[in-house]
């Protein structure tokens, strides 16, 4: 019977993939995880009753700050990718409104694609042509896909849909050989309108003679159905490399596939830390109430109490009265500072979030000048990257397009990377400071604690143009 093999490294970081994407969707997503992310805050009794009912508080309390999301759509937003400059020969000028043959337009997955490269690092990009990508999700043959109109696609995998993978040393270049893609979709019927779940693998591999196949393989209740190897040709020909690009903020090395996550993957971990602790802060709060403690009462005192006040209890509180006999003594004890410790928390991880370059509070830059300089010389250099690798990742896809198309030969792929235009806006590094941070820098200069040439570069390199800056310092200094 047909065996799906995940890659170790797939196994290994399954949890903290489905963790970062939770972190990155917001709160609902991060409580429907439950004890995954918020562990049960008892070590001894996590399964009576009250202990369930406590949880349950304890889960509902938990505060959730969704700065992940904000900082990515931030990040992603001064990319611009809708005003990307845009040019592919007429052959398959399509593309840039349909990509992937679903309406989806180049801009939209390049933006897709930034996404998934800030959060777990890579994805995946099949460029195909009357391939098995096309055909039905619980289809094993190519028969339908050839029915189709024949047309050059790129289809997008992200990186938990990608299970196993292998480089292999062929014609002395080390490449990626074989790739296997979980496909998930559904089957519904306008009948009864039910669903029913169905799971496929799509096998990207080269033979032994390093000929390039797919393999449909659809999982059923009886087991797996695998279809046949399928060839593709180029021209007539078979093409020995897989028309597969691997996207990420960083150039990989052949061989292997990074096993970190991507630039939000931290600020992900500095949201959870705080979520965990918002939850146990709320707890203690709801111990904060003060406990009242009776002393030296003996029965006939307690009855005593009980006739002259009218009631079996004590009154706490102000305007409180409380007739007592004997040698009955009442104290109140409140833990007025059991919560300073997770102040103290709150505030550091604020300003650790901020140092990876979260966008906390609606900011997109940090609270003081320093660190808005700081924080957006990192965040620049992270988009810069990004934006270079998108770039290049969409040439070639685009040029396999071209190949499928018989526009271009297998073996001119790099000599037609200039056929293609694909230009990402860089003006998101010209960020600019906030009325506040511009203030501060002008206060630094003023009292004399950086030099004019010192201010006017902090200012620079905040978004303010040269003339504009020393006007700036001009004003300021005649104040």
């Amino acid at each position: 019977m047909q065996q799906i093999t995940q890659h170790q490294n797939y196994i290994r970081m399954a949890e903290k993939v489905t963790e970062t994407r939770a972190a990155i969707a917001g709160e609902f997503f991060v409580k429907e995880l439950r004890e995954a992310l918020l562990p049960h805050m008892s070590d001894i009794d996590t399964t009576s009753e009250s202990a369930k009912q406590r949880y349950e508080i304890y889960l509902a309390n938990a505060e959730y700050d969704n700065y992940p999301g904000k900082t990515m759509h931030s990040l992603v937003g001064r990319m611009k990718f809708d005003a990307s400059n845009v040019g592919l020969p007429d052959r398959i000028s399509y593309l840039e409104e349909s990509a992937d043959g679903d309406g989806l337009s180049i801009r939209g997955m390049m933006q897709d694609c930034a996404k998934e490269v800030l959060q777990v690092k890579w994805c995946v990009f099949v460029a195909d042509y009357q391939g098995l990508s096309d055909v039905a999700i619980d289809e094993l043959s190519l028969a339908d896909a050839r029915e189709l109109k024949p047309r050059a696609s790129i289809k997008a995998y992200t990186r938990e849909n990608v299970v196993n993978w292998h480089y292999s040393r062929i014609n002395g270049v080390m490449q990626l050989s074989y790739i296997m893609l979980r496909e998930l979709g559904s089957e519904f019927s306008a009948v009864t309108g039910e669903r029913k779940a169905i799971e496929s693998y799509l096998v990207l591999a080269l033979d032994d003679d390093g000929a390039y196949y797919q393999q449909k393989i659809v999982k059923s209740a009886g087991g797996y159905s695998v279809g046949e190897q399928s060839y593709m040709t180029v021209a007539g020909s078979a093409l020995n490399w897989l028309p597969v690009i691997i996207a990420s903020d960083e150039e990989i090395r052949a061989g292997e596939l990074p096993i970190e996550l991507g630039y939000l993957s931290p600020i992900c971990d500095s949201a959870l830390y705080r979520y965990r602790m918002s939850a146990e802060y709320k707890e203690t709060i709801r111990n904060l109430p003060p406990t009242t403690y009776v002393k030296g009462a003996t029965t006939m005192d307690w009855e005593n109490f009980k006739e002259a006040n009218g009631r079996d209890y004590l009154l706490t509180g102000s305007g409180s009265v409380n007739i007592l006999f004997g040698d009955m003594d009442v104290d109140v004890k409140g833990a007025n500072t059991a919560i300073e410790p997770y102040e103290r928390f709150f505030e550091r991880n604020t300003e650790q979030a901020k140092q990876l370059g979260a966008v906390m509070q609606g900011q997109t830059v940090a609270a003081t000048a320093t660190e808005a300089e700081i924080s957006a010389a990192e965040q620049n250099a992270q988009l810069q990257m990004l934006a270079q690798n998108i770039e290049s990742a969409f040439k070639r896809l685009c040029l396999y397009c071209l190949m499928f198309e018989g526009a271009l030969s297998p073996d001119a792929i790099e000599q037609g990377m200039d056929l293609v235009t694909i230009a990402i806006p860089r003006d998101f590094a010209k960020s600019k400071l906030t009325p506040e941070e511009t203030s501060q820098i002008a206060a630094l200069f003023i009292q004399g604690i950086v030099t004019r040439e010192v201010a006017i570069d902090m200012l620079i390199k905040g978004g303010i143009i040269d003339a504009d800056a020393e006007l700036l310092l001009s004003e300021t200094n005649e104040i």
